[in-house]
């Protein structure tokens, strides 16, 4: 969405806050999100959780670029815990159908009375949220409620966890399609659980695959932890220049 953590930090002072006309908007005081960087330091002091075990199943090179990133992350004074992550089979296997009838609820208005208008993919979803059960609907919000509760416990010990954003090198828009049609895990390993969990992260450059393909690393925290990721991105962008790096033909 920006070009570096700190133009996050100023896009996320603007839009963070209480809003009447949004009645999920939370109340609490907006921390000064690009007052409070720290330049190099802000990753010192960082309770870094690592599981080798969760992030291994990316491929070499991704497992590489994100293992170069968490060492810079030691380097400026993260202090790392080897973790378990909460397991993610269940909330992915019964989650999906409950996100995919929220997703018919918001489009209610829309479809099917404009279908044609609609796009294979997102038809797709809408007509599997149309069809999903009572029963399993149920099952989704129960697993997701335990699975959340999992993550909370989790982010008692560490402040934030590392992890890719996809497996391997980003994917084009067409693969992303086809790898979601095969196997939803293989595009939303790391990325789907936090969208479950309401939970931030923050994502950003970390490296190229040898065809020009981004390599992202992903910081994700407890509820309200913005200020802390993006304090360790801005660490880390001040410590390397990918950020300021871009693929070949941009």
């Amino acid at each position: 969405m920006t070009r570096s953590a700190a133009d996050s930090a100023a896009m996320l002072q603007a839009l963070a806050g209480y809003d009447p006309l949004d009645p999920t908007s939370l109340s609490t005081p907006v921390p000064d999100y690009l007052g409070e960087l720290e330049g190099v330091e802000g990753a010192r002091g960082v309770r870094l959780g690592l599981d080798r075990d969760y992030a291994g199943a990316s491929d070499p090179t991704t497992h590489e670029f994100i293992d170069q990133a968490i060492k810079q992350l030691i380097a400026l004074g993260a202090a790392p815990r080897e973790v378990k992550f909460p397991s993610i089979a269940e909330v992915s296997q019964h989650t999906m159908p409950l996100c995919m009838a929220e997703l018919a609820a918001v489009h209610a208005a829309t479809y099917p009375a404009r279908a044609g208008e609609y796009g294979p993919w997102i038809k797709n979803g809408l007509e599997a949220g149309r069809a999903a059960g009572g029963v399993d609907l149920g099952k989704g919000f129960i697993t997701r409620y335990e699975f959340c509760g999992a993550v909370r416990r989790f982010f008692e010990d560490v402040d934030v966890f590392v992890m890719p954003v996809f497996g391997r090198g980003t994917p084009t828009w067409a693969e992303a399609r086809a790898q979601a049609a095969e196997d939803f895990n293989i595009i939303g390993r790391y990325t789907f659980p936090f969208n479950a969990t309401g939970t931030p992260t923050v994502t950003l450059p970390c490296g190229f695959t040898a065809d020009g393909r981004p390599v992202a690393l992903q910081l994700a925290g407890p509820h309200g932890s913005e200020a802390t990721l993006l304090k360790v991105a801005h660490a880390y962008q001040m410590a390397t220049d990918w950020h300021t790096r871009r693929p070949p033909g941009m």
